[in-house]
């Protein structure tokens, strides 16, 4: 009997939760002096090493669709070193695949994606940081940025809400068979 439960908790149905998080901007923050912001608009292979150097499991197809749909990839480097990296859309839709949601984004609202800052890094600043210089560099007009996270990432909800962030919505989602998608 534990082998079926396991099998259909691992395979056969899947729950996924997702909580989006939302901060207002009302001054365009200072970025840190001693970063470079890069921005890239189209796939590199430094880019898929940067994500198979910290186990991140999206391969090059899943970064090239990003691209494709509008998505930007900025990196955070200090000493031509990669500290913190986040995708970026300011215009279009944010499909958040996980929960099979399509979000409006424009209006000056930036909605950022996989926010990451490097594990010998993290606990000094560095999610801040990368926030404030996307924002001043990139998106110095942007009235709000908004991100999805997914509920059970605790660390990652716990930096944006130091960040000011707030949850502003949640997504349930069961996933059957790899086929079907129940959302609540």
């Amino acid at each position: 009997v534990s082998r079926i439960r396991r099998f259909v908790r691992d395979r056969v149905l899947v729950r996924q939760d997702m909580v989006i998080l939302r901060k207002e901007i009302v001054a365009t923050p200072a970025p840190r002096s001693e970063v470079t912001l890069v921005p890239h608009e189209a796939y590199h292979h430094d880019i898929g090493a940067w994500y198979r150097r910290w186990g991140r499991s999206l391969g090059e197809e899943g970064l090239r669709l990003r691209f494709d749909r509008g998505l930007i990839y900025f990196t955070l480097e200090r000493d031509r070193e990669t500290l913190a990296s986040t995708w970026a859309i300011a215009q279009g839709e944010r499909f958040v695949h996980e929960v099979g949601v399509g979000l409006a984004v424009g209006g000056g609202l930036v909605f950022l994606r996989d926010i990451f800052v490097a594990p010998p890094v993290r606990g000094r600043g560095w999610f801040a940081a990368l926030l404030d210089t996307v924002l001043a560099r990139a998106y110095p007009q942007a009235r709000a940025l908004a991100s999805a996270v997914r509920h059970t990432n605790l660390r990652s909800r716990g930096a944006h809400r130091s960040y000011g962030c707030v949850e502003v919505a949640r997504y349930r989602v069961w996933h059957a068979v790899g086929r079907v998608m129940v959302r609540l």
